[in-house]
């Protein structure tokens, strides 16, 4: 597989590479068995050579002297045939039929197992040599000046010795085979299953997307439709004349504050609703927090509420710039308009486990019944709340390949995380 997961997301590339990894184990198999097979006739050659040159020492002692008593010689290859543990021994005269001197035992026939031998039996330099001229009884055959030995060994030990290297190959290229099948298959499923899952979480986003789209489409056609109606309705004094001089400045800023009121919401809209486009670049952790504390302090100072923020120097974050700002200023107002002015909020920067923002405060916290679906757009704990501040933070978040998440704070309070995933570093 790919480092990237392309070949598993091809199954005939998958399967060819099973193929060709099957085919190569059979190939090297064929290969082994065949070398196992020429091991095993070589043996049987060399064993084969031996025992004919065992019986042609047996045969020449006997033949001695040119002559040879047939039925001495028949005893004596019958012997050698049961010591040496062969198949079958003649001898005869070339030309002759087949063991037409002596033979003992059943021939196998022509083939790996037939051994030949040619030999001439000594003779005696000259009648003056007794070496060989004593053997003068009656039942002594005069034998042809050549003579041919044949051994045949038992074909059993052979074949069954071949049958055993082709079991020994075949099962080992079985075995292998079906490993790497399996191997395979157990990928390709996995790929599929993965894919599979993929293909759902896809299509789950893809639902839960167009239901965001629906309840901010509702949303946004209820928050569009009040301040339309304010605008309208203060319109319509205008243009009836029904509005006193004095007041008309008054009517005229509210028509204003509206359709910001209104333009806000729009933008909220958009933001949640489009693709993102970040520019991300180095961000400095401790300016950010300073710009931070700066504009949103005073939501902190009216009734004795105070920001304390706790970031360290020389740390940055790979992220857009703006878009951060946006998302930690989101939580800040959140927390400073859960407290109403009073009390804690703390804005933290923790290094370890790859990077995190803190933001805690010792209000009174999540209702219990909305923190599943706190970062749902239009849910909101605080009176008054538009519920999208948190959803944008969560989407800006999700962009980034962050992540946000609350946990409640003990004995009351919330605190919300924004985990970044390595996406920190040290750069002082």
């Amino acid at each position: 597989m790919n480092g990237d997961g392309r070949s598993i997301d091809r199954p005939w590339g998958l399967l060819a590479g099973v193929s060709a990894l099957v085919l190569a184990i059979v190939v090297w198999q064929i290969v082994a068995v065949r070398r196992e097979l020429r091991r095993i006739d070589a043996e049987q050659s060399r064993l084969g050579d031996a025992l004919a040159g065992a019986a042609e020492a047996v045969a020449i002692r006997e033949c001695r002297g040119g002559r040879a008593d047939l039925r001495e010689l028949a005893a004596a290859i019958t012997e050698t045939r049961e010591v040496l543990d062969v198949a079958w021994i003649a001898i005869g005269e070339p030309g002759a039929a087949v063991g037409s001197l002596a033979a003992s035992g059943e021939p196998v026939g022509e083939g790996p197992e037939r051994f030949r031998r040619r030999f001439r039996p000594l003779r005696p330099l000259g009648p003056g040599f007794g070496l060989f001229g004593g053997r003068r009884n009656a039942d002594l055959v005069e034998l042809a000046a050549e003579l041919e030995l044949l051994v045949d060994l038992d074909p059993e030990p052979r074949r069954e010795a071949r049958s055993r290297a082709r079991f020994r190959g075949w099962s080992v290229a079985a075995v292998l085979s079906l490993l790497v099948a399996g191997f395979g298959i157990g990928v390709g499923w996995r790929a599929r299953a993965a894919r599979l899952r993929a293909d759902l979480a896809r299509s789950r986003t893809e639902l839960e997307g167009l239901e965001t789209l629906r309840r901010l489409g509702a949303g946004l056609a209820h928050e569009t439709r009040n301040p339309l109606g304010v605008i309208r309705g203060l319109a319509e004094r205008l243009h009836g004349g029904r509005v006193p001089d004095g007041e008309r400045p008054a009517v005229a800023r509210s028509i204003v504050e509206e359709s910001d009121r209104l333009v806000a919401r729009l933008d909220e809209f958009l933001l949640l609703s489009r693709p993102a486009s970040l520019r991300r670049a180095q961000v400095a952790v401790d300016a950010l927090a300073a710009d931070l504390a700066a504009l949103c302090g005073g939501e902190f100072t009216a009734d004795g509420g105070r920001l304390e923020v706790d970031v360290p120097t020389g740390w940055s974050v790979d992220a857009d710039p703006e878009q951060l700002r946006r998302l930690l200023l989101n939580l800040l107002l959140n927390a400073a308009r859960a407290l109403g002015g009073r009390g804690h909020v703390r804005l933290a920067f923790e290094s370890d486990g790859g990077g995190r923002f803190v933001v805690e405060d010792d209000g009174p916290g999540v209702p219990p019944e909305i923190r599943e679906t706190l970062f749902e757009p239009y849910v909101s704990g605080r009176e008054g709340g538009s519920g999208l501040g948190l959803a944008i933070a969560r989407r800006i978040a999700v962009d980034h390949g962050f992540a946000l998440s609350y946990e409640p704070r003990s004995p009351h309070g919330s605190r919300f995380l924004l985990e970044l995933f390595g996406m920190a570093e040290k750069i002082a």
